[in-house]
């Protein structure tokens, strides 16, 4: 699992209970599912059957909004978590969202996952 800002993380007590309920719905990977990009401030947790939103209205104060609510919900119910969210990438899982299923193929390619993982990556963003 890798961080874009490693120094960051740890010192939150919502960041351990992120990494929990993603060790729990990924069995122990911390990836996405489709495509295996692995770097954790790039991951979110997906209602495998879209629905996502009743979900979250069962737990109470609306339908919207899952974050930390979600994640002690996985947290203490384990095996329905597993069963009911998957772990997805923001690329993969915007375009769950935007086509309601998932391609055949990964959005990235094995090139580019392991060049975004790298961590020298930096953006050229001044480049002429």
């Amino acid at each position: 699992m890798k961080a874009y800002f490693p120094s960051r993380q740890p010192l939150s007590k919502d960041w351990f209970t992120k990494r929990e309920a993603f060790s729990i719905v990924g069995a122990g990977r911390i990836a996405c599912s489709h495509c295996g990009y692995d770097v954790f401030d790039a991951l979110h947790l997906d209602h495998k059957n879209g629905d996502g939103w009743e979900h979250r209205k069962s737990q109470g104060q609306g339908g919207t909004g899952g974050g930390m609510r979600t994640y002690r919900w996985v947290n203490q119910h384990p095996e329905q978590a597993a069963e009911k969210l998957q772990i997805l990438c923001a690329n993969c899982h915007q375009l769950k969202t935007s086509l309601g299923y998932l391609p055949d193929q990964p959005p990235m390619t094995e090139t580019q996952i392991t060049f975004l993982a790298s961590e020298n990556w930096e953006p050229d963003y001044y480049e002429d």
